[in-house]
């Protein structure tokens, strides 16, 4: 059963898509509310008015996911899921799903773009499929600077999903390398329950020599692996770019079955991965991760409900700025806050229309000038206050 801003966000999508001129809109809700239907309900009804829609995904796991879920849903659109071993023509077919597979083939003119996890692809995808007849949706948990500074200023329309189908309530702490004990003291009362399951992200996959001398070199994730194994003999998996595809499903079956309780990973499961009573995640040097990324990998806690706990851990002194970031995440799970912190610490990008920067000083907004936020948004305060003559 759909929310009522599902609903809402559905009418509001196939208005702009009555209209005569071409819309940008971004569908903006946290991972679990429910934006995959929203889209998907508006490439539906583009592809049964005889329009031609086109949905590119991050990754292939993703991309099959939202196919089925699209196929299942309206079987009569006969959706096609493109990845690098299609090889036939497509250029006529309404629906077509896949990942950056869609940019190397001829697909011919689309009526309708969506891009799911905006954050995972530069401008120059995301217009790659767009010319001047094409609608585009834009999702996504946390928006890029440039998407954020442009929904402030107006220039995109925003549908916002908040109400979870379940309620959860996920605590975000900042741990130190001298409260280590305690997290994970905690973190092992928490796995007592046999259906809770523990996350813990490594920033890289394997050791790297250059860091041996370094005091606090960043672990891998066989090193981490191999310390929660001696806590918890045959319950931990570990999963990542490196490895395996196959490896990585039966690691992830594993826990999803209850066989593991512990998946130590890269950030490879930072969208389209579910797993069952994930409760707890721990993120290793958080520093190291966006703001994005490390929203994108909360979302992954408690999924159908109830609560969940994060640990932003860090062995080593961090600088004001990170600091600063990180605990703007740890006060509030909103993704569009979050954005917005992103947009005012890395810069606005270039909101022109040629724009390609989606971070970092707006160097095309005005007479080539460095603009900050805060000194765009006082300038779009004093033109919109300034009496009418």
């Amino acid at each position: 059963m759909l929310t009522d801003e599902q609903e809402a966000g559905i009418h509001h999508l196939v208005s702009m898509l009555q209209t005569p001129r071409t819309s940008v809109s971004l569908i903006n809700a946290d991972v679990g509310v429910g934006k995959s239907i929203v889209y998907q309900s508006a490439v539906a009804y583009v592809a049964r008015a005889g329009g031609r829609c086109a949905v590119l995904l991050p990754h292939e796991r993703l991309a099959e996911q939202a196919f089925k879920e699209i196929r299942d849903l309206w079987p009569d659109l006969s959706p096609v899921w493109v990845n690098k071993n299609l090889d036939r023509d497509i250029s006529g077919e309404r629906v077509l799903v896949g990942t950056t597979a869609l940019l190397f083939r001829e697909i011919g003119p689309i009526d309708l773009f969506v891009t799911d996890e905006q954050h995972r692809f530069s401008v120059e995808q995301r217009r790659a499929l767009v010319d001047q007849r094409t609608h585009i949706i834009e999702v996504s948990a946390t928006p890029i600077p440039r998407t954020q500074a442009m929904l402030m200023y107006g220039s995109v329309n925003v549908i916002r999903l908040t109400k979870y189908h379940s309620p959860r309530n996920i605590r975000t702490r900042i741990v130190q390398r001298d409260e280590a004990r305690v997290m994970v003291q905690e973190v092992k009362d928490l796995l007592r329950d046999p259906d809770c399951r523990l996350l813990i992200v490594c920033p890289r996959k394997e050791p790297s020599e250059e860091e041996q001398e370094d005091i606090y070199p960043l672990p891998s994730v066989q090193e981490v692996a191999e310390k929660w194994e001696a806590l918890f003999p045959g319950k931990v998996r570990v999963a990542h770019s490196g490895a395996d595809q196959e490896e990585n499903r039966r690691a992830l079956a594993d826990v999803d079955a209850g066989r593991a309780q512990i998946i130590i990973s890269t950030t490879i499961v930072e969208t389209g991965v579910n797993i069952r009573g994930l409760r707890v995640l721990v993120l290793l040097h958080a520093e190291r991760f966006g703001v994005a990324q490390t929203h994108q990998l909360r979302g992954r806690l408690s999924r159908h409900g109830g609560d969940g706990w994060c640990f932003l851990y860090l062995p080593r002194p961090i600088g004001e700025t990170a600091m600063t970031r990180l605990q703007a995440i740890a006060s509030t799970n909103d993704g569009l806050r979050l954005a917005e912190l992103d947009m005012r610490t890395r810069g606005v990008g270039d909101l022109s229309v040629v724009g390609k920067r989606q971070h970092g000083s707006a160097d095309s907004v005005i007479f080539n000038k460095t603009v900050s936020a805060e000194l765009l948004a006082e300038m779009l305060e004093e033109v919109t206050s300034a009496p009418k003559k």
